[in-house]
């Protein structure tokens, strides 16, 4: 566990409201959560709108995961409607077939079809619970990894965690909003008091703040930890009740499309205030998927390295991010409906905030190196 410093000034006047470019609302050179691998069924197609392209997903043949444009290029005819044959994608309006790789591969009022008669077709990857999309430029998909979550139990790769998959939620406001939510834990003892009894007093102990390249981390410490039975961590994390434990509630930043936060972390106590070996960790992963500038998708898996078994504790778990992730989405969709208004205002922020303000520039900067690249071609 890294040393954090203490974040800055208690109080400032910013003018980082967003977007962040208006140019670009956020970043697009990356990879982001376009499905769960349990939503994309053999012989069935799955609609989504990603950076406001209308993507269609299906499995082709040999069960693999495909994502084309959802436009018909003969008469703009959703494709969504259609039906998957032989691992092609027909159009219901006219029968055009499409392979794997967006080609149109037969038309069935004769004649060969046009070799201009392709759709977009948009490298998609699988792991872990999910399908993995690239909407930004053609050549950046290879020069680009997805989020490496083999720590947090959401890889192939990953081994001795339990993972539970919580519903896609659509939110009706833009991505960056739910970034600074989810950097921001102080108001977890306000909007959450009664879905997470018990966790206001942990959100509200200074943050502190840690960076290891392009990884953000938001971190609140508490040595001498004791959960009560009658908490939300105490019905969650039943092996520290009742001892003293070196508790971390953190908040990281993976890639624009991935945060996780802990729920929390759990430390053996060593010399009365420091972290020894780990007891247990539960992390609640938050992908987020632009839908439009206003819209997104959220999805959520929470991850434990205990009590892999119990079924129960993964129903009660799920059940809370639901309802929490419900509560903020509910407030986020308020702001979302003034935020435009707002822009030119500025905002006050706290010590509090300086986390996700950190964040928020940091998404800033990734914009700005995609639009320079942009410019260069």
């Amino acid at each position: 566990m890294s040393v954090p410093v203490n974040l800055g000034r208690a109080v400032a006047k910013s003018d980082e409201i967003y977007p962040l470019q208006a140019s670009r609302f956020y970043p697009k050179e990356q990879w982001y959560v376009g499905a769960y691998k349990s939503e994309l069924v053999e012989g069935q197609t799955l609609a989504r709108t990603i950076f406001g392209e209308r993507v269609i997903f299906f499995r082709g043949e040999g069960g693999k995961a495909t994502a084309v444009s959802n436009l018909c290029v003969h008469r703009f005819m959703p494709l969504d409607e259609g039906k998957i044959v032989d691992g092609r994608l027909v159009c219901p309006y006219h029968g055009y077939a499409y392979g794997e790789d967006g080609r149109c591969v037969h038309v069935p009022t004769g004649g060969a079809p046009s070799p201009h008669a392709r759709l977009r077709h948009y490298p998609v990857r699988e792991d872990g619970p999910f399908v993995w999309i690239w909407t930004g430029s053609v050549e950046g998909a290879g020069e680009v990894d997805i989020p490496d979550l083999t720590d947090i139990g959401l890889s192939d790769a990953s081994d001795g965690w339990t993972t539970a998959v919580a519903e896609r939620l659509h939110m009706q406001a833009r991505a960056p909003l739910l970034v600074d939510n989810l950097f921001d834990l102080s108001h977890i003892a306000f909007i959450h008091v009664d879905s997470l009894p018990g966790a206001g007093g942990l959100a509200m102990i200074p943050p502190m703040f840690d960076r290891k390249s392009d990884r953000f981390r938001v971190g609140r410490y508490v040595p001498n930890f004791v959960a009560k039975p009658d908490t939300v961590i105490g019905d969650t994390m039943p092996m520290i009740v009742g001892q003293p434990v070196y508790a971390a509630l953190l908040t990281d930043f993976y890639s624009p499309a991935v945060i996780n936060s802990s729920g929390p972390w759990a430390n053996e106590l060593v010399d009365g205030d420091q972290p020894g070996e780990s007891i247990a960790k539960l992390n609640f992963v938050h992908l987020i998927t632009p839908e439009t500038e206003n819209s997104t998708h959220y999805f959520n898996v929470v991850t434990r390295d205990y009590h892999p078994d119990d079924e129960s504790l993964s129903a009660r778990l799920i059940a809370q991010t639901d309802r929490v992730r419900r509560e903020d989405v509910g407030w986020l969709e308020q702001i979302e409906k003034i935020a435009d208004r707002m822009s030119a205002k500025g905002e006050i922020s706290s010590k509090a905030d300086e986390g996700s303000l950190k964040v928020r520039r940091h998404l800033r900067s990734i914009i700005e190196a995609e639009l320079a690249v942009s410019a260069a071609e």
